[in-house]
């Protein structure tokens, strides 16, 4: 059960405000130093349907030898659907002697969710005030250069199956040289199959492939291509515009 899931975060620092009640806030978004009020989930380089993100919370103020229960609800501007795109745990707690949480939030692909990344679900998730906690303090400026601003009590969640260019395909200090010539998800898929790679490879660390993986892979795709052309049965790639018809596939000119 796998997915990409795109969120920074750094473990510096903890907010404080000035409040009589603790305030409940999503920690990603209130750290001093990097900071963030958005996610992206991808299934594109995954088989499974289902994922599981984690969601840092945390509150001001100090711990209490008791539980307490906060309260988070999806925004109704939201196009993903509880129980087909996501399920959200439906109790949620700071328990005694801590002020943090984590919350498990399972999402799910659904079948109009294709690699093109044509549909796209946006899930807005809001902290509200109850009984135990406040949500005043709601934004967050980045104390260092470029600054911004993030909304400390709602996290906008974007979920897909779209696949793009890995920064590993080509055209970094890594892999300089396009090797695996001009992008398809349906050449990157292709090379995964054939050389046994999981294509979570390309999507979770740009900087993870070396040169060398990119010479070798390369240089075994292009001779079993070649090899299958000799014997008639051309591999085709996906219509790439403005080509009208699907072109034989081909690696890059390193390696031709």
């Amino acid at each position: 059960m796998s997915s990409i899931l795109l969120m920074t975060s750094c473990e510096k620092g903890l907010m404080t405000f000035d409040n009589k009640n603790a305030d409940v806030y999503f920690y990603n978004a209130g750290i001093k130093l990097a900071l963030t009020d958005t996610a992206l989930v991808t299934f594109g380089y995954s088989e499974s349907n289902d994922t599981i993100i984690k969601i840092p919370i945390a509150i001001t103020g100090i711990p209490m030898d008791h539980d307490r229960e906060y309260k988070m609800i999806a925004d109704a501007a939201s196009t993903a659907i509880a129980g087909s795109h996501y399920d959200l745990p439906s109790i949620l707690t700071i328990k005694k002697n801590a002020i943090y949480d984590t919350v498990k939030l399972v999402l799910h692909r659904t079948p109009d969710m294709d690699r093109s990344g044509t549909k796209v679900y946006k899930l807005y998730l809001d902290l509200m005030p109850n009984e135990n906690f406040d949500t005043l303090l709601n934004s967050h400026t980045s104390s260092r250069s470029p600054y911004y601003t993030a909304n400390t009590v709602k996290l906008k969640i974007t979920i897909s199956a779209a696949v793009s260019k890995p920064q590993s395909w080509g055209g970094t200090a890594t892999v300089p040289s396009p090797y695996f010539g001009t992008f398809t998800p349906t050449k990157m898929f292709f090379i995964c199959d054939y050389v046994g790679l999981s294509p979570v490879w390309w999507g979770t660390d740009p900087t993870g492939i070396t040169l060398g993986d990119a010479i070798a892979y390369a240089t075994a795709v292009k001779r079993f291509l070649d090899q299958k052309a000799l014997a008639k049965d051309t591999v085709y790639d996906e219509i790439i515009p403005p080509a009208t018809v699907a072109m034989p596939m081909k690696m890059g000119t390193s390696i031709q």
